[in-house]
């Protein structure tokens, strides 16, 4: 009942906001022209006496009906997590999922807004073509303070139950992943606008891509362009600080960060994006420089050699450089983290994430390497009588998968097992590295088998004389060769597997158990008050009778004035321990006449 009373009082939260939000951009709207006309006297933002009449009814209606329904649940939302109540929900994960929810929606519409304003102002300082119309920016900014008032009321309040009190699973993640998810999509955004920017820089120096009518089609794009750099690249960047920030701090919040898999697993994504673009561009760049130094006609129609290449190295540039900042990031984050298994495991999996991926890219080349020569070796007078061409082209891009697929892979897989000989036992054992193993080992296996069916296919076809063998060259060659490189794969990393098991075998054969010493033992002193006739050796065996098995009571008698007493057996009295010394206070002093055991 109670997760359901949740879900409704946040839902019409949510649907109270969304009607709030419109009728409240739409009365600053009508307020900002109306201030606008009225300072300026200029008439492109002139309404008629109707129009604001009617705009001002449907707004005030919105919100009396917004407002009131929006305060009454929030009020019961908010009462219903204090702290102070046995059912609070302020770290619930329901109160947590309506705060990612809106904070992820506010977020990626204000980024929206934010774009197209600023591609208006830019094009406008530009001299290029602005598609806004005064009223359209006028409503645009009318959007973005309603939707930046949402937002920072919503986000002072999540701050407020995050100081309040810790909170794990469900009430932290859904909001920390709304903030690595806008991170995310700011820096696709600032990284792929970087790339546009560059390459249009390149197409105005060079003369071409002058798709535009007049002289102003490069401030058109440029404003474009820029416009999804500055505001991608302050959406991520403020995300991003606000990452550190929750990092550093020393109360629940930092160690939660760092140990949070959310954060981790965007690092990996981030790399994972970036590596792959970074290594697509210099392999397209190394592909151009090869056409260039085997002769390859690029065409009539073709950009200069140095704008192909420029452009090629455009997407490598500002993708490296973003992964360059997150090994660096990734590799400090390693050093700080004081846990052992924690801390090795964040530069690992970054390690066989590129090595996996360079492996790809340098395995495809391979293949494809092998699929030309056969290709060549079986129908060479038709492939240079048709197209001169073929093989150094071809030869080109292998070369540039071979060299930057192969120098990445062999560097990071170098540095793989330098780690495996420096500490082969955490190594070789490491959950990340059996996963590396057996995906190669499983996508090897899946590809050489669908090709070796592909290929069966093809010979059978031709030994039932259902298709001819001409041309069966060009259709298989690839395939063979993506069979041969998979097979090695596959039977390299399963001798890799292979010497893994039987050192971690060996290990636990030769391994000798482990002795543990014997825990100290301390010692509290009690004393046992009671009156002179009482029976204090009946007392003492029944306080015996209840110790633990590894606790010992030893006691010495003694006379009402402090005295030992001869009778006593033992010389000591004292509780002794496998924790802690403890102590404990005597609640009342021993009276006239009575006796003391210690």
């Amino acid at each position: 009942m109670i997760l359901i009373r949740r879900f409704y009082v946040y839902l019409i939260c949510g649907v109270s906001l969304i009607v709030f939000a419109i009728g409240l951009t739409n009365l600053l709207d009508l307020a900002i022209g109306q201030a606008w006309t009225a300072i300026t006297d200029s008439g492109a933002l002139q309404r008629t006496g109707a129009e604001v009449r009617e705009s001002l009814s449907l707004s005030i209606a919105l919100l009396l009906v917004s407002v009131p329904v929006w305060l009454v649940h929030w009020y019961l939302a908010e009462r219903w997590s204090q702290i102070s109540r046995p059912d609070s929900d302020r770290a619930s994960g329901v109160r947590a999922l309506f705060f990612a929810a809106l904070l992820l929606i506010v977020v990626i519409t204000i980024m929206t807004e934010f774009v197209s304003l600023l591609e208006a102002g830019i094009a406008a300082l530009l001299g290029g073509s602005v598609w806004m119309t005064a009223s359209d920016v006028v409503f645009s900014i009318a959007f973005l303070l309603t939707l930046l008032a949402i937002w920072g009321v919503h986000m002072l309040a999540r701050l407020r139950d995050e100081r309040s009190m810790a909170m794990v699973g469900s009430g932290i993640w859904p909001v920390r992943f709304s903030i690595y998810a806008v991170a995310f999509i700011g820096a696709a955004m600032m990284l792929v606008g970087t790339v546009n920017l560059l390459r249009l820089a390149i197409d105005a120096t060079a003369g071409v891509n002058q798709f535009a009518p007049g002289g102003d089609w490069w401030a058109t794009n440029a404003a474009q362009h820029l416009a999804v750099v500055l505001a991608g690249g302050l959406i991520w960047g403020f995300h991003w600080y606000w990452s550190l920030q929750m990092l550093e701090r020393g109360d629940w919040r930092g160690a939660s960060e760092q140990n949070s898999a959310l954060r981790r697993t965007y690092l990996y994504l981030v790399v994972l994006g970036s590596v792959i673009a970074t290594l697509a561009g210099l392999t397209l760049g190394l592909t151009e420089i090869f056409r260039l130094l085997f002769g390859v006609s690029p065409g009539a129609l073709a950009d200069p050699f140095w704008a192909r290449l420029a452009t090629q190295l455009a997407i490598a540039l500002p993708f490296g450089l973003f992964w360059g900042f997150h090994r660096y990031v990734i590799s400090r984050e390693e050093q700080q983290f004081t846990g052992a298994t924690q801390k090795h495991a964040i530069g690992r999996i970054y390690r066989y994430v590129v090595a996996f991926i360079a492996l790809a890219l340098a395995a495809g080349g391979l293949a494809y390497l092998l699929g030309v020569l056969i290709e060549y070796a079986f129908e060479s007078a038709r492939i240079l009588d048709t197209d001169p061409q073929w093989l150094p082209e071809r030869i080109s891009l292998v070369l540039s998968f071979l060299l930057v697929g192969g120098t990445v892979w062999i560097w990071h897989w170098y540095r793989i097992q330098q780690r495996v000989t420096e500490n082969p036992e955490a190594e070789r054992t490491a959950t990340s590295r059996r996963v590396y193993i057996y995906v190669i080992m499983t996508a090897s296996t899946l590809a050489a088998l669908i090709t070796l069916s592909i290929i069966l296919y093809q010979g059978l076809q031709i030994v039932l004389n259902v298709r001819s063998a001409e041309g069966v060259a060009s259709e298989v060659g690839d395939m063979i060769g993506i069979v041969l490189i998979a097979g090695l794969i596959l039977a390299y990393h399963v001798s890799i597997l292979r010497h893994d098991l039987r050192a971690e075998a060996l290990g636990v054969a030769i391994a000798e158990p482990e002795v543990l010493a014997p825990a100290p033992r301390v010692s509290m002193t009690l004393t046992l008050v009671g009156p002179e006739t009482g029976d204090f050796r009946a007392a003492v065996a029944e306080i015996r009778r209840h110790l633990p098995g590894d606790f010992e009571l030893r006691g010495i008698d003694h006379e009402p004035d402090g005295t030992a007493s001869t009778k006593a057996e033992e010389s000591v009295a004292e509780i002794e321990s496998v924790g802690a010394p403890a102590s404990l206070d005597d609640p009342e002093s021993p009276k006239a006449g009575g006796r003391i055991f210690t």
